[in-house]
């Protein structure tokens, strides 16, 4: 107590909670943890994790060298990945149409041959020459859906833009340009194209069938199956821990429930925490709470159950761990090797309400609080 009021005298509020809230361990030497494991050992993955993270965070605070985030919907699109490809190819002209060939000296002219129009740009094979209307016609018949009247220049960009248009629509546009692009592509290299009715068809159907996949499913109402306590097998006694987390307070406290295989209730026990522990540190500290109550009941062969999945796994993992609780966790070692069997497996919630109930029974003026042979209601 003496201590406790030192510290409340010569460190600020906020420091002095912070350190009264530092577990007390028995003479234990300190140890290197690694703080991206819960289990406190270093791993390649936590490592990698924390180096994608920071490089994440560095990538956005670097300018982005194509001005806008176009690229980043692309691959949101619930398309195939080839069409992604495709209009990646479009945003950066990558696509030999006779006016980029022009341009670049390979094309003589850069008139359509199939419609005659001045220039054969990506925008016009897509959107303005003649097979292009007929297909854009058919898909308007069947679906509703128009091609949007788009600006010359950033056209490619502003056809992803959220305020134009759905994820169906944009399924529908982007598939259905790919396909015109397949078209002229078999179209001047001689090869036999489709006909428009069925190239509408395949893109409406790749379109609509990627759509319906994607699109989130309504969750089923399944029936909640409530798990009932059982009782241990003959000879055996089952301990049940919880803990209560006053978080408005910063305080906590345990409660542990002892049973018989028969089911009776043999003795409980609540301890308050005064100093406000994390949650986990608080299960492991009602876990050896338990372990003690029992082994001063005299049990011989204990089953420990707790809710907190996370202490079962740092238990498993034995000396391999350098976790937070680890020095609670070789306490309640400890005090395991006085039984004849002892084991801790985890529960549900719903099992193990009658020591979360008995956590609620204490509080600062009370701080300890024990039942020999019946729980409180």
């Amino acid at each position: 107590m003496t201590n406790e009021v030192l510290i409340r005298q010569f460190f600020l509020l906020i420091d002095a909670r912070a350190i009264l809230k530092i577990p007390i361990r028995q003479q234990d030497e300190d140890w290197w943890a690694w703080e991206l494991e819960k289990h406190g050992n270093y791993s390649v993955k936590s490592a990698y994790r924390k180096l994608y993270v920071m490089n994440s965070r560095g990538d956005e605070e670097m300018p982005s060298g194509s001005g806008d985030d176009s690229w980043k919907k692309i691959w949101k699109l619930q398309v195939p990945p080839k069409v992604k490809v495709f209009w990646c190819r479009v945003l950066h002209e990558f696509l030999p149409a006779k006016e980029i060939l022009h341009r670049r000296h390979t094309e003589p002219t850069a008139f359509c041959e199939l419609c005659g129009a001045d220039r054969e740009s990506i925008k016009h094979i897509l959107t303005e020459c003649t097979a292009a209307k007929m297909f854009w016609q058919e898909v308007k018949i069947i679906t509703g859906v128009k091609l949007l009247s788009l600006h010359p220049v950033s056209w490619g960009s502003d056809l992803l833009m959220d305020e134009l248009c759905n994820d169906k629509e944009w399924a529908i546009f982007i598939i259905g340009m790919y396909s015109l692009w397949m078209q002229w592509n078999q179209r001047r290299h001689g090869d036999v194209h489709k006909p428009v009715s069925v190239a509408v068809r395949w893109s409406l159907d790749t379109a609509l069938d990627l759509w319906n996949m994607n699109k989130p499913m309504k969750p089923v109402k399944e029936r909640n199956s409530v798990q009932r306590w059982r009782v241990p097998l003959v000879g055996r006694f089952k301990c049940n821990t919880d803990g209560a987390f006053y978080l408005d307070q910063g305080q906590s406290a345990s409660g542990v429930a002892l049973r018989n295989d028969a089911g009776l209730f043999v003795g409980g026990q609540v301890r308050w925490y005064p100093h406000g522990l994390d949650a986990l540190t608080l299960e492991a500290l009602a876990c050896r709470d338990g372990a003690a109550l029992a082994r001063g009941k005299g049990v011989q062969r204990l089953i420990l159950e707790t809710d907190s999945q996370e202490f079962v796994k740092l238990w498993k993992e034995g000396a391999n761990q350098r976790s937070r609780i680890a020095s609670i966790i070789r306490e309640t070692r400890e005090i395991s090797s006085s039984f004849v069997d002892f084991s801790v497996v985890s529960t549900s919630r719903s099992c193990n309400r009658v020591a979360h109930v008995l956590a609620k029974q204490v509080s600062g003026d009370n701080r300890l609080g024990e039942w020999q042979l019946a729980q409180p209601v």
